[in-house]
């Protein structure tokens, strides 16, 4: 009995402690269910929407380079791994590392698998885009920004697309998250979280370099502030430190290869490719990047919220500057958030390539803003409520347009707005549609045919390679969105897990056969190698080579014709074989 009564005496303080803490941490529980939920629901519309589907040229690059990943981790071991990833040119590996070692979970390398870093990445960026806005005005707006977050279309877009957009922004987010809680600095876990944050950022996609100068300055703007400078530096030199150990190896190894890109496609002579045609610096190009922004990631009603929050925001720092309290406005986090979203959409539209998502890694920061800026401004628990519900009812129309009716043959409904154009109310296509745009059939929405294809091809060159043949190469004289030189590569991994060479044939300005022959004959090389011709150029990059002269090109340095397939689209895609 006495040992019963002292059993129930010391349960009874640590049940206390137990609902003590369950009451103090309820609204991040709930925000945490909250980004389960959510993500839960983004995980079943993949695999209703994008298993066995085609995927676009870019997320068929990524994923090869992570099933790549994958191979050399289980054949090799993780220090040729490292050494691998280190030879990586251009595209920064963190994303699709992480990728590898969910294949070790999953049994295997999968198209479906690797969206698990898409998934953990869109819950992460839920839960702290709620702890961001909490500290800015409270736990009301922290949920409501979560929800929201979880809402935008950009947010459901690149959750369900293999890119690096959604990881980037959970780097991003969680490097603001832990500048905040850093004490300025001077509170040494957090100033490794940040500078690991920024590292994992930098590490994630190349642009984000573009952000590195926001954090630089609001560090010493930090330390200015702060009452234990010594202690400030000992924390930015340890989070500086590192992020340099976690970014360092691989930008030391591929630096020269990032700068020639962004140089090339970010700011050089290929970025109108990609995007506007104006100058940076133009009243045009500023009107496109809000157009583009806005429709492809926003829409029309979470704008206005997030615009009417903007001014109350501005207006609350003209008042603290009116009051002289330039001081306190530099050491506030509302400070801190604006300053990293106001560099970082100005370094994005100092570009004239718009990109896919670029955008990301700024909104739930812009998001936290806007809806924290417009709730702290009012006043009374009625308003608050109402406005919050508003919020919430002007962000749920992508959770409708992006998943359950999402219809890639439907038109968006747009207002015209003076000075932008048509603006997006409601959209049903996404990310993926506008990409395959003219190439996917309403009737096979996922573009499984399309995925079938890719296969087929791969098969069909595999067959007809000679059995003692070691290696060979593929020439493809065609670079269609949804079958390409990537594609072929990831389904030559996914089936047989060796890698091919692989290359792309480019139209030369003089178009002739022997101008083809050439190349022909330079990526072919001596041995066995294949070229595959496809006899349309509709929905291919432009500009396309031309099939004929190919054809003849092949032909006059040895190939023959071998096998045909047919595509979805119905066009032919001719096999030669040397």
């Amino acid at each position: 009995m006495a040992l019963e009564t002292t059993a129930r005496s010391l349960s009874r303080p640590a049940g206390l402690r137990i609902a003590g803490w369950l009451a103090a941490h309820r609204a991040g529980l709930v925000v945490l269910g909250f980004a389960v939920a959510a993500t839960a629901i983004n995980a079943v519309w993949l695999v209703q929407d994008r298993h066995g589907g085609a995927v676009g040229i870019d997320e068929a690059g990524y994923l090869a380079l992570a099933v790549s990943d994958h191979v050399q981790l289980i054949h090799n071991g993780p220090l040729t791994l490292a050494h691998f990833v280190l030879q990586q040119p251009v595209q920064p590996p963190l994303v699709t590392v992480l990728s590898s070692l969910v294949f070790l979970v999953t049994g295997g390398p999968s198209v479906l698998g690797a969206f698990a870093v898409q998934l953990g990445a869109y819950a992460i960026t839920i839960v702290l885009s709620f702890a961001i806005a909490r500290r800015l005005a409270g736990t009301l707006p922290g949920i409501v920004t979560a929800i929201v977050v979880a809402s935008t279309p950009i947010a459901l877009d690149y959750t369900h697309e293999y890119l690096f957009a959604i990881p980037s922004s959970a780097a991003f987010t969680a490097a603001v998250w832990a500048a905040l809680n850093s004490n300025g600095l001077t509170r040494l876990r957090w100033s490794l979280l940040w500078g690991i944050a920024l590292g994992a950022m930098v590490l994630s996609r190349s642009l984000t370099l573009a952000f590195i100068p926001a954090f630089a300055f609001l560090a010493l703007v930090q330390i200015l502030q702060s009452a234990d400078r010594r202690r400030a530096l000992a924390g930015l030199g340890s989070g500086t430190a590192a992020a340099a150990f976690v970014a360092a190896p691989w930008y030391v190894s591929q630096g020269g290869s990032v700068v020639r890109y962004l140089t090339t496609y970010g700011y050089g002579t290929t970025s109108y490719l990609y995007g506007a045609r104006t100058s940076p610096l133009s009243l045009a190009s500023l009107s496109n990047f809000v157009e583009v922004n806005i429709n492809e990631y926003l829409w029309l009603p979470l704008t206005i919220v997030l615009l009417i929050g903007g001014i109350a925001i501005v207006a609350r720092a003209v008042t603290a500057l009116s009051h002289r309290r330039f001081r306190e406005l530099l050491a506030s986090p509302w400070f801190y958030v604006g300053f990293v979203v106001v560099e970082g959409l100005v370094a994005l539209e100092s570009t004239r390539n718009s990109g896919l998502g670029f955008v990301a890694p700024v909104v739930p920061c812009l998001v936290a803003l806007g809806v924290s800026g417009l709730l702290h401004q009012l006043s009374g628990r009625v308003a608050v409520a109402v406005a919050a519900a508003v919020i919430i009812v002007a962000a749920a129309p992508p959770w409708l347009g992006k998943m359950p009716l999402h219809e890639p043959t439907a038109a968006p409904v747009t207002v015209d707005v003076p000075g932008l154009g048509p603006v997006s109310v409601f959209d049903t296509l996404t990310a993926f549609d506008l990409a395959a745009a003219g190439e996917i059939d309403h009737r096979d929405p996922k573009g499984s045919g399309w995925s079938t294809a890719a296969r087929v091809l791969v098969a069909d060159v595999d067959k007809l390679a000679a059995p003692t043949s070691q290696a060979f190469r593929v020439i493809f004289a065609f670079n269609n969105q949804l079958l390409n030189v990537n594609t072929f590569r990831l389904d030559q991994l996914l089936a047989t897990g060796v890698g091919v060479d692989v290359n792309l044939l480019a139209a030369p300005a003089a178009r002739s056969t022997g101008s083809y022959g050439a190349q022909l004959h330079n990526l072919a090389g001596e041995g066995e190698a294949f070229v595959l011709i496809r006899d349309s150029a509709h929905g291919d990059f432009q500009p396309p080579p031309d099939p004929s002269a190919v054809a003849a090109a092949a032909h006059r340095i040895g190939f023959a014709k071998r096998d045909s397939l047919r595509l979805p689209d119905g066009s032919r895609v001719d096999v030669w074989q040397r």
